[in-house]
C-alpha cells in the first residue's frame, strides 16, 4: 500500500508518495548543436529565398517516415501557393544511433538530434525534422524550432503475449525499457516487477519476448502507430503485432523498407499468437515530455523557410509542445542541462499537457521522482486559460520550478550555489584532517 500526501490548490493537484520497502515563433525554447564539421558542403549559399531544400533525417524507419510526412505537407501548402518546391534528404546517423549499447541518459541531450542540428547550422541542410521528445530543453543560438505537426498519441504502449496492463504481470516479470522515466515510474507503482535495460528496435525487443528473456517491453504508442504496427482508432489496440507487421519495422538493414512490401516475414512463424500492444494510461504511466510530437527546425536567419514550415505548422501542439519543454526547462535549471554529452541529473521526470482549442484552456500533468522510484511527486493542474505560446510557456515553468523545488529538497540535485558550497565544505574538510595528520606525526616525533 502506498502512503499518499495531497496538496489541493484551486484548479490543480500535488501528490507524493513513497513506494514500499519491499523487494515560430521565437519565444519558443531552444535545442544545442555544437559547431559544423570542417569540410562540411554547404546545401545553400546562405541566402534566403526560394532554392531546392535539404531535410536532414535519421537512417531509422521511423525518422524516414516523420520526414515524409513533412514533405508532403510541405508539397501541399507550396502547391496551394502555387509555389514549385524541390526536396532531398540527407541521412545521418547520430550518437544515440551509434550509441546502442550505452544507457541514453548516459549521452546527455541531443544524442539523436546533435548531428542533424550540426547540419543544419553548416548548411549541409536546410531544415531537420526531430521527435521532440528526444530534442535538449533549449536550442543553440541560430536554430529556431519553426513548425510542429499534429501531435500523435503521446501515450506509452505495454507489449506483451497476454497482459493488457502492468498490474497484469505476474510477480517477477521482466520489463524491458532503456527510459529512466519508465522504469522509475515501474518501479515505484509495481515493486513486484523487474525492470532491465534494454535498446533496440521493434523486432529486436519483440524477439527478446520471443525467447523468454523477456515478459514485456514499452514502447511509445506514436512510432507504433506512425509506421502502422498499430491502428490510430482506439478499439483496434490490442492486435498482434508480432507476425508480418513486426517483420516489416524489425528489419535493421540499410535497405529494411523493402521487407513492407511483403506480407510475410521470418518472424511471423517464430511467434504463433503474435503480441497485444495495450495503450497505458497517463494514471499508469505518465508519457515524457514531447512525446508523440515531431517537430522542424531550421535556421532562424533563413526567413523564406521559416514562413514555409509556418505554413504547416500545427498550433495546438506548438503551445503543448511550448509548455512541455518550459517545464523540462525549469526542472533541469535551464536548457542546457545534459548538453555537451553531459550525463543528465540522477532524476527522472515526465510531462504532458493537453490543449482545449474550443475553451482555449490546457491541462499539465508532471512528475519527478528518483531513479529508484522509491519517491515521486506529482502535480496536475486542469482548465488554465492559454492562449499563447506565453501563456503555455509561464505555465510549464511554474511546474518546471516546483518540480525542481522538490527534487533539491531531496537532494537529488542541487542548486549551483549549492554545489560549489559543497565543495568547499569539502575542501575545509581534507584540509582540516591533513592538519589533524601533521599534528599527530608531529606529536609522535616529539615522544620519540
Amino acid at each position: 500500500m502506498h502512503s499518499l500526501l495531497r496538496y489541493k490548490a484551486p484548479a490543480a493537484s500535488c501528490h507524493s508518495s513513497r513506494a514500499p520497502n519491499r523487494c515560430r515563433k521565437p519565444a519558443l525554447p531552444r535545442c544545442a548543436a555544437p559547431a559544423s564539421e570542417p569540410g562540411t558542403p554547404p546545401a545553400s549559399s546562405g541566402r534566403s529565398g526560394p532554392r531546392p531544400l535539404v531535410i536532414a533525417t535519421r537512417p531509422s524507419k521511423l525518422a524516414k517516415e516523420q520526414t515524409r510526412q513533412v514533405q508532403q505537407l510541405l508539397l501541399a501548402a507550396a502547391q496551394l501557393n502555387g509555389q514549385p518546391l524541390k526536396l532531398s534528404t540527407l541521412e545521418m546517423t547520430s550518437l544515440g544511433d551509434a550509441s546502442q549499447g550505452v544507457p541514453l541518459r548516459s549521452l546527455g541531450s541531443g544524442a539523436f538530434t546533435e548531428a542533424l542540428d550540426q547540419a543544419v547550422l553548416g548548411r549541409a541542410a536546410d531544415l531537420a525534422v526531430h521527435s521532440l521528445k528526444d530534442c535538449p530543453a533549449a536550442l543553440a543560438p541560430g536554430l529556431l524550432l519553426a513548425a510542429c505537426l499534429p501531435r500523435e498519441d503521446p501515450r506509452d504502449v505495454l507489449i506483451a503475449p497476454e497482459a493488457t496492463s502492468l498490474g497484469e504481470l505476474v510477480p517477477g516479470s521482466r520489463v524491458g525499457t532503456s527510459s529512466s522515466r519508465r522504469a522509475a515510474q515501474i518501479r515505484h507503482s509495481f515493486p513486484h516487477l523487474q525492470v532491465v535495460q534494454l535498446r533496440g528496435n521493434v523486432d529486436a525487443r519483440l524477439q527478446r519476448i520471443r525467447d523468454r528473456e523477456l515478459s514485456a517491453t514499452v514502447l511509445a504508442a506514436a512510432g507504433l502507430k506512425r509506421l502502422g504496427i498499430m491502428n490510430s482508432d482506439e478499439g483496434l489496440i490490442g492486435v498482434p503485432v508480432g507476425s508480418a507487421t513486426g517483420a516489416a519495422v524489425g528489419g535493421s538493414g540499410g535497405s529494411g523498407d523493402s521487407s513492407s512490401g511483403s506480407g510475410s516475414g521470418s518472424s511471423g512463424g517464430s511467434s504463433p499468437g503474435g503480441f497485444r500492444a495495450s495503450v497505458l494510461s497517463t494514471d499508469e504511466m505518465l508519457p515524457a515530455a514531447c512525446q508523440g510530437a515531431v517537430g522542424v527546425i531550421c535556421r532562424e536567419d533563413d526567413e523564406w523557410v521559416v514562413s514555409l514550415l509556418d505554413a504547416i505548422s500545427h498550433r495546438g501542439t506548438a503551445l503543448e509542445v511550448a509548455a512541455e519543454r518550459a517545464c523540462l526547462a525549469a526542472l533541469l535549471g535551464g536548457g542546457g542541462a545534459g548538453r555537451g554529452g553531459a550525463a543528465f541529473p540522477a532524476i527522472a521526470w515526465a510531462c504532458n499537457t493537453r490543449h482545449d482549442a474550443d475553451a482555449n484552456t490546457m491541462d499539465l500533468d508532471c512528475l519527478v521522482a528518483d531513479l529508484e522510484g522509491k519517491d515521486l511527486f506529482r502535480y496536475t493542474e486542469f482548465y488554465r486559460p492559454v492562449i499563447d505560446e506565453v501563456d503555455a510557456e509561464a505555465l510549464g515553468s511554474l511546474y518546471g520550478s516546483l518540480l525542481r523545488m522538490m527534487a533539491v529538497g531531496q537532494g537529488w540535485v542541487s542548486e549551483p550555489g549549492q554545489e560549489a558550497e559543497g565543495q568547499e565544505a569539502e575542501a575545509r574538510e581534507q584540509e582540516q584532517e591533513q592538519r589533524g595528520a601533521g599534528q599527530q606525526e608531529g606529536g609522535a616525533a616529539a615522544q620519540e
